[in-house]
């Protein structure tokens, strides 16, 4: 808000001066504009490098969310899951990470005693993964049951084929079926952007 004087020359003067005021606001913002561009197309190169290592950050962030903090010894604990004939192979892969990591402090491996039940684990390959899928679709097994992934092996290609009785959509199906276990090799090796 301006008092606007009375006489025509002092308005003709605060009119100049608005007029000054204007200009350099605008200077300050085309300035401003330019400055921001300027910045903004040197690092537009390195957007994507650092979209991807705080993308990895985020991660790495995560899983250590996951682990304890023993305050004592100073050092982050984890607890998981394993089968007794992994313990090996876990071992090794801590081992093999310290030494990629180059790591101060190796990682210690120690069995312990459950309190609770395990989690299920069922070995697949791979032709028994997809129907373990399908069974696990509807629900998983508790620790120590009967995996029933091995019933669907036998029984849901026999309902599927009572309730698609069409011979010649399932002639069709068993040659398709038939080329992608011939091409398998071939097939898993292309890339599918997944």
């Amino acid at each position: 808000m301006y008092t606007l004087p009375d006489s025509p020359k002092a308005r003709r003067l605060l009119g100049y001066d608005i007029d000054v005021k204007l200009r350099d606001h605008e200077q300050v913002v085309n300035r401003t504009k330019q400055l921001r561009t300027r910045a903004l197309l040197q690092i537009a190169p390195f957007i994507v490098a650092w979209k991807h290592t705080i993308l990895k950050e985020m991660g790495i962030y995560h899983t250590l969310n996951k682990f304890n903090y023993d305050i004592g010894r100073q050092c982050l604990i984890a607890e998981g899951w394993c089968p007794r004939d992994c313990t090996n192979a876990v071992a090794n892969a801590l081992s093999v990470g310290c030494e990629r990591s180059k790591a101060a402090v190796p990682s210690i491996l120690t069995l312990r005693e459950a309190r609770e039940d395990p989690p299920t684990f069922f070995r697949t390959n791979k032709f028994t993964s997809s129907f373990q899928g399908l069974v696990d679709a509807y629900g998983i097994a508790g620790y120590g049951e009967v995996n029933p992934a091995v019933f669907a092996i036998v029984t849901f290609p026999f309902l599927f084929a009572v309730m698609f009785g069409d011979v010649g959509h399932g002639f069709i199906m068993l040659v398709v079926s038939a080329l992608f276990c011939i091409f398998e090799d071939k097939l898993s090796k292309m890339k599918l952007n997944e």
